[in-house]
């Protein structure tokens, strides 16, 4: 501590004679060499002519860019919404063609089953797929246009045509003779 109290007061007492004296060349010569080159003025021009050319660079990527996004989706639809709305089209398509075979379906069901008991159990399969045919197309058309839920959402409605089919095919087989009926039950085994 002792030695740096005495450097202390040894500069103070020395500080005119530093502030006169001034390096030798030799040694300002060696300090100038290993410090970085600083830009003169002469290069500020050349430096600024990059940064131009970079922004027109990058303004050109751009507006590229943007109009092949623009062309190739055909306008301001994005392809995966456009796609969504084909499903949704797609899917209305084959509801109404399902449904409207549903519905004959069932009016000759309800024709055959005049005047005799309703069958409840089939009754209560068609109210269940209907429940969920119902709320899965809810789901697909608020939020999952995907081809997966239509696949289901028509899976669904062939349910609901197959049961109406097999109750008509029952109702068919129950009208033939006894004669008929023994028949084909030994040519089916």
């Amino acid at each position: 501590m002792q030695d740096k109290d005495e450097l202390e007061q040894f500069v103070t007492a020395n500080k005119e004679q530093f502030d006169l004296a001034e390096p030798n060349d030799k040694i300002w010569g060696g300090i100038a060499n290993e410090l970085e080159p600083v830009a003169t003025k002469k290069d500020a021009p050349q430096m600024l002519w990059y940064w131009k050319a970079a922004v027109v660079v990058l303004l050109a990527a751009v507006t590229f860019l943007m109009v092949d996004k623009f062309t190739a989706s055909g306008g301001l639809i994005e392809e995966p919404l456009a796609e969504e709305m084909s499903q949704v089209d797609t899917f209305k398509d084959m509801e109404v063609f399902y449904t409207s075979i549903i519905n004959k379906k069932k009016e000759r069901l309800n024709e055959e089953l005049k005047g005799q008991e309703a069958l409840n159990y089939l009754e209560a399969d068609i109210a269940e797929l209907d429940k969920l045919y119902q709320e899965m197309r809810e789901f697909f058309l608020e939020n999952q246009s995907s081809p997966e839920v239509m696949d289901r959402l028509m899976h669904l409605l062939r349910q609901r045509l197959h049961l109406i089919n097999s109750q008509l095919d029952i109702l068919e087989k129950n009208k033939l003779p006894e004669e008929i009926k023994n028949n084909n039950v030994e040519l089916s085994m």
